[in-house]
């Protein structure tokens, strides 16, 4: 199983935690945690909000594809920023991220 963190910067969208479900549901994921936060725009103030999503995913299905997943929905959320990290387990107590 994969383990990955998603960070999901978008204008403000009332949908944006049932669009995010949808999309790791439909690629068979597990979602651990998602935090959804508000946020203004530096220069402009406009206003937006950050999701953070962390979800295992199922052997068969890469950071990649379930990064793709949310960029097919992200008309409807419009994102403007996406970071993808990978979980990785070396040891029972470590863990290490790796930006994609």
């Amino acid at each position: 199983m994969n383990r990955g963190i998603f960070e999901i910067i978008g204008f403000e969208n009332p949908d944006l935690s049932d669009l995010l479900r949808k999309a790791f549901k439909k690629q068979g994921a597990l979602i651990t945690s998602l935090k959804v936060e508000p946020l203004s725009a530096p220069m402009t103030g406009d206003h937006l909000m950050q999701a953070t999503v962390v979800a295992n995913l199922p052997d068969d299905v890469s950071l990649r594809t379930a990064e793709h997943a949310i960029e097919d929905i992200s008309p409807d959320l419009n994102v403007v920023h996406l970071n993808t990290f990978s979980i990785l387990r070396s040891g029972k107590n470590q863990m290490s991220a790796t930006v994609t």
